[in-house]
């Protein structure tokens, strides 16, 4: 890499924390889960301390780890994707697997996608679809097709920057922050703003809502980003004690026996997994002791004191609640992926037709996940 270059890496966790930033700013609700998360993070590493004589986190070390793993994007038609695919490669992120939703069955959905992420030691990664506008009818291919014609989500200044990186093979720290600032300002943000509203009634009506977020929006906008918690059961009981759907008595039982169990789960390979930057031999000087109910206890009390404060409290937020069930394996299961968040948010949106009337109305898409 020439030394006028930027780093990457350092540029994709940069992308990441504007990404963030953006979507902190759009969805109050995503900005303050960030905040719950960061609580049972904490929470979390108070446990482990006890039980691991010696371990600590430093407020770097635990907002690197706490921060945002993935996040999803839908694209339009194979040029979009193209621009999307070197926007990517600027951050060092490459394509990773081919999913392919149309051949489902009666699950089908009329989407492509694969994931951009590094090649090696992936810490971000996104999730990235592509409307397959041939899976309709010819009719309705050819409404889509139309709509989605003259959209131009990126501006010539992102086009610039993107050919450069592709020819020198790399861009400057300027250059690299401008590309992000284009990603945030524009290709990424929800902007509300949309077209055909009888197209997007039709989409969603017929089960095809992810089509009609794609076809009609005029970015693409992120649907949602996803940080990393240390134990999913502790913050998806938080979030529901700030959501209201909890009581104090039932935060305390539900939040006393996920850090009981992964006071007697989290062993050597659990910290391994979790904490990268520490080596098993680290792991492995850290003091074992047994940590009491009643250290427990002192935890959950501390983590509801916190909840507690006026700027947790969500009842005046728009939210549609936690969702019931959490994706993935049993928390017992070591190794594979567990997921939950809050249900997708309606939030408004303006149409402006053809004809140059508008129409207000509603979209429901966006949501904050969560994943260990």
């Amino acid at each position: 890499m020439k030394e006028s270059f930027a780093s990457p890496t350092e540029m994709q966790n940069l992308l990441f924390a504007e990404l963030s930033r953006m979507f902190g700013q759009e969805v109050p609700l995503y900005d303050k889960s960030l905040l719950v998360n960061q609580a049972c993070n904490q929470t979390v590493c108070a446990l482990l301390g006890k039980k691991y004589s010696g371990f600590s986190l430093s407020s770097e070390q635990l907002d690197k780890t706490s921060g945002e793993r993935h996040g999803a994007i839908r694209i339009g038609k194979p040029e979009e994707y193209r621009w999307i695919a070197g926007f990517f490669a600027a951050f060092g992120m490459e394509p990773h697997n081919f999913y392919d939703m149309t051949t489902l069955g009666g699950k089908s959905q009329p989407v492509i996608a694969t994931a951009f992420r590094s090649r090696l030691n992936p810490e971000h990664r996104i999730f990235t679809s592509l409307l397959m506008a041939d899976y309709f009818d010819p009719a309705t291919r050819q409404r889509i097709e139309t709509l989605l014609a003259p959209r131009q989500v990126f501006s010539q200044r992102a086009k610039e920057l993107v050919e450069k990186n592709q020819k020198q093979g790399g861009l400057d720290l300027n250059d690299s922050r401008a590309l992000i600032h284009e990603g945030t300002a524009r290709i990424f943000k929800w902007t509300g703003q949309a077209h055909d509203h009888r197209l997007y009634q039709e989409l969603s009506k017929a089960g095809f809502k992810i089509a009609a977020d794609i076809a009609c929006f005029e970015s693409h906008h992120l649907n949602h980003l996803t940080p990393n918690t240390f134990c999913l059961d502790l913050y998806t009981t938080a979030m529901k004690f700030c959501l209201g759907e909890l009581t104090v008595e039932v935060f305390t039982r539900r939040a006393q026996q996920a850090l009981e169990f992964l006071a007697s789960f989290a062993d050597r390979d659990w910290m391994k997994l979790h904490f990268k930057h520490l080596t098993l031999r680290d792991i492995d000087g850290f003091a074992i002791e047994s940590v009491s109910e009643g250290a427990i206890a002192d935890l959950v009390k501390a983590l509801l004191v916190r909840l507690q404060q006026s700027d947790l409290d969500f009842s005046k937020l728009n939210h549609a609640g936690f969702k019931d069930f959490t994706e993935g394996p049993p928390e017992d299961t070591p190794i594979l992926l567990r997921q939950d968040s809050y249900k997708a948010l309606t939030e408004p949106v303006k149409f402006r037709e053809a004809d140059g009337t508008t129409v207000d109305t509603v979209h429901t898409a966006r949501f904050g996940e969560i994943e260990q």
